[in-house]
């Protein structure tokens, strides 16, 4: 199975389900960029259309180490019946599952999805701030701020991760129209 792929629809890379999986640290096919100060930001826009039940896909500001690792993100979630859009933060693996998270629904389960998070670290601030957008005009902030830790971190800084993973079956997919950071908040 191909994780993903530049070439199945032009001008879009396409994010498949591979392992069912409950985490974004468990996804297989994340793609991620680090992030940079002293703040940055950045948006993506998905189209969720072809997500299968159990599905979740989005963007996240997230750091891992061998021992934990530290999260939040803006994401998109095809349940049975309805669409959720929600943040979630964490401050360790364990509680990076999907039970965890503050979700609300969709009155309708949108094709298109605009997803953003700013990074501030002026003056050590170290948050992060989610966004989401079904025109790429209007936006709402979803659930807390992260407050980032670089403490115990594998690696220095965090880093914007675009990821699909399935928590019941595999076969769905994400693309992604595009990925766009700047060297300022967004919002």
């Amino acid at each position: 199975t191909r994780l993903w792929s530049l070439t199945e629809r032009e001008g879009y890379l396409r994010l498949r389900t591979v392992n069912v999986c409950d985490t974004v640290a468990d996804a297989r096919n994340t793609i991620s960029q680090r992030t940079f100060g002293p703040e940055c930001g950045a948006y993506i826009k998905l189209d969720v259309s072809e997500m299968k039940e159990g599905d979740v896909a989005g963007f996240a500001a997230f750091a891992v180490s061998p021992t934990r690792s530290a999260a939040g993100r803006a994401a998109f979630w095809r349940s049975a019946a309805r669409s959720r859009v929600f943040t979630f933060l964490a401050t360790t693996r364990s509680l990076m599952s999907l039970g965890k998270a503050a979700s609300f629904l969709l009155r309708d389960s949108p094709g298109l999805v605009v997803m953003s998070v700013d990074c501030d670290f002026k003056n050590a601030t170290d948050k992060a701030y989610f966004y989401y957008s079904l025109d790429g005009e209007n936006w709402t902030k979803i659930g807390d701020t992260l407050q980032m830790n670089y403490y115990g971190l594998h690696f220095m800084g965090y880093r914007y991760a675009i990821f699909n993973f399935p928590t019941k079956q595999t076969g769905g997919y994400v693309d992604v129209d595009y990925f766009r950071v700047e060297n300022k908040l967004l919002k």
